[in-house]
Formats: structure tokens, sequence, C-alpha cells
């Protein structure tokens, strides 16, 4: 996986999560 992807996927946790 990219480094890109992987930024782009903890983001979207965050934002999920309500970060």
């Amino acid at each position: 996986m990219l480094v890109a992807e992987s930024r782009q996927l903890t983001s979207d946790n965050n934002v999920s999560r309500g970060h």
C-alpha cells in the first residue's frame, strides 16, 4: 500500500471517529 493511501485511510478513520 502506498504511504499516501495509508494516510488517506488514517484520515478517514479519524473523521469516522470524530477525532
